[in-house]
């Protein structure tokens, strides 16, 4: 049988974009290939496709944009591209936290520009 995980990072960014629409109450529908992998078909290793009325979509953006979202108005008048740059694969979390802590612990020490403080 083939795999049917989906991409895990499309899983992170469908959970995180989720998220923030349902913190705002904007209704949303799953669409897309991501749609088609939770009804049993292959699953989804490019994009998440959600589906907003026209009418919430301006306050959909503001959420997502503020939850860190990156927003792209193609031409297409129907269409907007949300981004989500931070994403981390997770195979490379333990590297990732690993150049993390030793930028921390390698970064010189200034000495303090002031007194003892006495109180």
């Amino acid at each position: 049988m083939a795999d049917r995980a989906p991409d895990p990072r499309m899983l992170a960014v469908l959970k995180k974009a989720v998220g923030v629409l349902q913190e705002e109450g904007i209704p949303f529908a799953l669409a897309g290939s991501m749609a088609c992998w939770a009804l049993g078909g292959p699953p989804s290793r490019h994009d998440v496709d959600l589906a907003l009325l026209q009418s919430d979509a301006e306050r959909a953006l503001e959420a997502l944009a503020a939850a860190g979202f990156r927003i792209e108005r193609p031409p297409e008048g129907w269409l907007v591209k949300v981004w989500d740059d931070g994403i981390l694969d997770p195979v490379d979390t333990r590297n990732a936290i690993a150049i993390a802590l030793s930028a921390a612990l390698n970064a010189p020490i200034e000495s303090p520009h002031y007194g003892v403080f006495r109180m």
